[in-house]
């Protein structure tokens, strides 16, 4: 079988401005390419990096099997590309990722013939199998098929032992070297030291993605795949890489051994940082450059609404700790539909005063499979899953929604323009793309 693995373009123009200050590689599509069987001929196209190239590689290539991963932003994107495959040279079509392992039933009669729910390195390869033995994916664990756009499941696949799982198949990416960064880190590689969540956050939906579980791999393994990588940045792209002070020392001190020179960006909870700041330390004489911390708030009841989990004064002590080892912090905060301008102009003073030089503000968004979501969706007031971007509010909002947007996009401009405390941390075409009427306006 031919097989193409497709990551889409998004169609959000607040994604595509994204896109020119940070893009990861394809990591999933890589761990999933990694469990096909050699005998399968299968090809990674990057439409983000080759946004042209759909039509002429669909033709030469000839896909049996199109397959894609999408987020809520993304499905729709996801959904086109696949269509796309299917006109072009009738290939069978699969997606899989967080939305459609959370709301399999939007497949529903869009077209699409399989979905792989959950975790995919084991269900994708044996669907594959299925289908090459004509047995039209039927009743392959972990995935669903719509025949005449019917939803059929098959039964749950449990959750795997990480470090029985191969690792991402990077050749396939030989061609977009290069291609991958973050602001100023060039070239950058990814990869992943646990999956899951161990908390509850409203929000988000991690730890039901993972069926509550948190899972490590071994730091061992993790840090043979590090040396192993040509990059000198890497991002871990796991949610916590922190959480676990066992592993992640054993982790640091393992990459100290066999990966030295590289530079890391973790994912990290305040709490985390707080709890063990020798751990910060460690980690920071292995390589750390830049924490990625979901402070969300800069008040203790909005922390409260949202079910952090952690206190506005652990979110201080975490800025000091980073900050006094040279650790760079992408400081990310939730701005709530109820907002007003003085909540906004609230937020920019608190990041200028701790001088956070990456702050990122996102909309809270209720995205399906949250508690949120079931909370609010009667109120939602769009279903056009590329407004779920985390830049356009999908609930009514306090402020006429014109000003609460321009409000938002204010929130970069004060950050990233001149005199902010990130001035110059973007480049000038991506903040501008940001803030720009056509990535606000609703």
């Amino acid at each position: 079988m031919r097989i193409l693995l497709i990551e889409p373009m998004p169609s959000s123009p607040v994604e595509k401005a994204v896109l020119g200050m940070a893009r990861t590689e394809p990591l999933a599509l890589e761990l999933v390419a990694a469990g096909v069987d050699p005998r399968h001929e299968v090809r990674l196209l990057d439409l983000r990096v080759e946004p042209e190239a759909l039509d002429a590689v669909l033709l030469e290539f000839r896909p049996d099997l199109a397959a894609a991963g999408a987020c809520t932003a993304s499905f729709r994107a996801a959904l086109r590309v696949l269509a796309r495959a299917k006109e072009a040279c009738g290939a069978l079509t699969a997606i899989g990722g967080h939305h459609p392992t959370l709301v399999p039933g939007d497949l529903a009669g869009t077209g699409v013939d399989f979905s792989v729910l959950g975790e995919a390195e084991l269900a994708f390869p044996a669907l594959v199998e299925s289908i090459d033995a004509g047995r039209r994916g039927a009743g392959v664990p972990g995935t669903a098929r719509f025949p005449e756009g019917r939803m059929e499941l098959a039964p749950p696949r449990p959750l795997a032992d990480l470090d029985a799982l191969p690792v991402a198949r990077r050749s396939l990416r030989t061609r977009y070297e290069g291609n991958y960064f973050r602001g100023r880190w060039r070239p950058v590689a990814s990869a992943y030291t646990s999956r899951g969540c161990p908390f509850r956050c409203r929000f988000c939906a991690m730890w039901k993605l993972y069926a509550g579980a948190y899972r490590l791999r071994s730091p061992a393994r993790v840090a043979e795949e590090v040396a192993a990588l040509a990059e000198p940045y890497v991002d871990f792209a796991d949610d916590n890489t922190l959480q676990d002070p066992a592993q992640s020392e054993a982790l640091a001190r393992a990459l100290l051994a066999r990966a030295p020179g590289k530079t890391f960006k973790v994912y990290a909870r305040a709490d985390a940082v707080v709890r063990r700041p020798d751990l910060v330390s460690l980690w920071r004489e292995a390589g750390l450059g830049l924490a990625l911390v979901g402070f969300e708030a800069f008040r203790e009841s909005d922390l409260k609404r949202v079910r952090k989990g952690v206190s506005l004064d652990a979110n201080e002590k975490a800025i000091e700790i980073l900050k006094d080892r040279g650790i760079e912090i992408a400081a990310y905060f939730l701005v709530h539909p109820d907002f007003d301008g003085g909540d906004f102009r609230a937020l920019s003073e608190y990041v200028e005063s701790r001088g956070l030089r990456q702050p990122v503000f996102t909309v809270l968004t209720p995205f399906p499979g949250t508690d949120y979501y079931d909370e609010v969706r009667a109120e939602l007031i769009t279903d056009d899953t590329d407004r779920f971007d985390l830049m356009h509010s999908v609930l009514p909002t306090r402020l006429p929604p014109e000003e609460f947007h321009r409000e938002f996009a204010g929130l970069y401009r004060r950050a990233y323009g001149p005199g902010g405390p990130a001035e110059g941390g973007l480049p000038a075409a991506a903040l501008d793309a940001l803030v720009g009427e056509e990535a606000w306006e609703s």
